[in-house]
């Protein structure tokens, strides 16, 4: 319940239960989705670190990522 909550459900103590269900699976999802776009993120930073030529790919992501 606390992970609806958290997420922008402040009703959830009244979904019935397969909506319960459905919810935290969408959350689940996204959560993933961040957490793996957070990671290469982290793959492109040590990879511009490693090589000069991925730098570039580096700095046309972060760009692509805050509108710039």
């Amino acid at each position: 319940m606390s992970l609806l909550l958290a997420s922008g459900h402040p009703d959830a103590w009244s979904y019935p239960l397969g909506m319960l269900q459905d919810e935290v699976g969408l959350i689940h999802q996204r959560q993933d989705r961040q957490t793996a776009s957070s990671m290469n993120g982290m793959y492109m930073a040590v990879a511009a670190l490693l090589d000069s030529s991925a730098v570039r790919t580096f700095n046309d992501r972060i760009k692509e990522l805050t509108n710039g």
